[in-house]
């Protein structure tokens, strides 16, 4: 099999790498390959390391030490550029779709027990993360934006990381996932530049500010999901001659709970797909243009008509019960009609493999194992945790499957999940080499001078969001 495209690709993520970049590129692989290790310490014992325990921390602190600066400030965001030339050497260009797909969604890392830990707030979790029984505990918050490639309908799920920020307690994902659009779209000797980019959000994102912003790229569409109780308005009819008076920005209410206020379609189409497990769907997508959202002054929603996607999934005929409840899209864009009905429910059904991807992250590269007080050496973890996940992408056309002895339904052939690449990838590693220069022996370190004492760090309160802009103001951002 031909490794040259892994190589260029480790060639180019080192030279990316600022300082430490033997030790970081070392720890990238060995988080790559890990098949034992539980903390991050561990991955010091993996034959990828070559180095002592204590490299893991440097090498992580390495990655970005800027202290005093928001996550998107400065060097950071430089940091963030240069990766993006080097993960952006796997984005290849779709052939079945006219567009790129990309998906944002965020992710929460619990930390309910750092004390010393800057800006914690409380955040929804995953189960078996809650606090006192619910689904809400202590942490920091992360904004993930991925690339979604074009896949068959039994290929594994793949969502490589394309930028990865915290979310600071004073500001909404949707903010910071609009800037993490606007770079990826701005950069330049990327695959996508000048080409249309659809973006795919769940219902978190279908709010104003986020879609107003993403309306002003030319290049981008969003597709947002809808709660089923919104309430939106069909564009207002044409101004008659002669009329007096104000234009009206919005026209007749549609109240997407209640059916007796929808008018007829303007489209509708039904085609059938196949779930993994080989059980067919009877798709039947209904789809109403120029339909509008109530905004504010700030986002005037009224300026961007949208294309809204009712769905519905049966399980055999069209007149078979209904797999789960509708489910509403909004296509958003001055190139919106380039995703045709059946692309969106298409499009969005892909989002859930970021969903996938999250799960992987953190059951397979330790996603959530760093424990430190440093924000900033928190957000480098991240970092390295998203770029271990996209060398696993890089080589899963160089992998073979190396299934347990009881995994009967494991397939030998055809694309691989990250599980079966990751098996794999010491062997691709050995064989490859890296490169990484070995590491240089050197004496002891002095330490710390005598009668030198740190002192105890200090205690941080957890941050409460409120509705008053004032709260907000006060809120911390490093």
């Amino acid at each position: 099999m031909d490794t040259i495209q892994l190589q260029q690709f480790r060639e180019e993520l080192y030279r990316a790498l600022p300082r430490r970049a033997d030790a970081t590129m070392d720890l990238v692989d060995a988080l790559s390959a890990n098949t034992h290790a539980r903390s991050v310490v561990e991955l010091s014992l993996a034959p990828q390391f070559r180095r002592g325990h204590p490299s893991v921390h440097d090498a992580i602190d390495a990655l970005q030490n800027n202290p005093g600066h928001s996550p998107i400030d400065g060097p950071r965001r430089n940091l963030e550029g240069k990766l993006l030339s080097a993960v952006a050497s796997q984005v290849q260009a779709p052939a079945r779709r006219g567009y790129y797909l990309v998906a944002v969604d965020g992710f929460t890392v619990a930390r309910p027990h750092a004390r010393t830990l800057a800006d914690r707030g409380y955040v929804h979790t995953v189960e078996g993360s809650s606090l006192m029984g619910r689904p809400v505990t202590v942490g920091h918050t992360y904004s993930l934006l991925v690339h979604l490639p074009e896949r068959g309908p039994k290929d594994p799920p793949w969502a490589p990381g394309l930028s990865s920020r915290r979310i600071p307690s004073g500001r909404s994902a949707s903010d910071v996932g609009v800037e993490q659009l606007w770079d990826i779209l701005g950069a330049k000797d990327v695959p996508w530049a000048g080409q249309l980019v659809a973006c795919c959000v769940d219902s978190g994102y279908g709010n104003a500010p986020f879609l107003a912003d993403a309306a002003k790229e030319p290049n981008l569409v969003a597709i947002a999901r809808f709660r089923s109780n919104r309430v939106l308005y069909r564009s207002p009819p044409p101004r008659q001659s002669g009329q007096r008076g104000r234009t009206p920005s919005y026209g007749e209410r549609f109240d997407l709970g209640k059916a007796v206020s929808w008018h007829e379609p303007d489209a509708i189409d039904t085609f059938q797909r196949q779930t993994h497990r080989g059980r067919t769907l009877t798709v039947t997508v209904r789809a109403w243009h120029d339909m509008l959202m109530k905004g504010s002054r700030a986002y005037p929603m009224h300026a961007h008509p949208f294309t809204l996607l009712r769905i519905e999934c049966r399980s055999g005929g069209p007149d078979a019960e209904r797999v789960h409840p509708p489910m509403w899209l909004a296509v958003v864009g001055d190139r919106r009609l380039v995703v045709s009905p059946e692309q969106g429910y298409d499009d969005y059904r892909q989002r859930f493999d970021q969903e996938h991807s999250h799960r992987f992250l953190r059951q397979r590269l330790l996603l959530d194992a760093s424990q430190t007080p440093e924000t900033q050496h928190e957000e480098n973890w991240i970092q390295i945790v998203r770029l271990a996940y996209v060398q696993l992408f890089a080589a899963r056309h160089v992998a073979q499957a190396l299934p347990r002895p009881w995994e009967k339904a494991v397939k030998s052939t055809g694309p691989l999940s990250p599980t079966m690449v990751q098996r794999d990838l010491g062997r691709i590693l050995a064989t490859i080499g890296t490169p990484a220069c070995a590491p240089k022996p050197r004496g002891k370190s002095p330490g710390r001078l005598l009668g030198d004492s740190p002192g105890l760090r200090k205690r941080r309160p957890v941050v409460f969001k409120g509705h008053s802009t004032t709260q907000r103001a006060r809120a911390p951002t490093g």
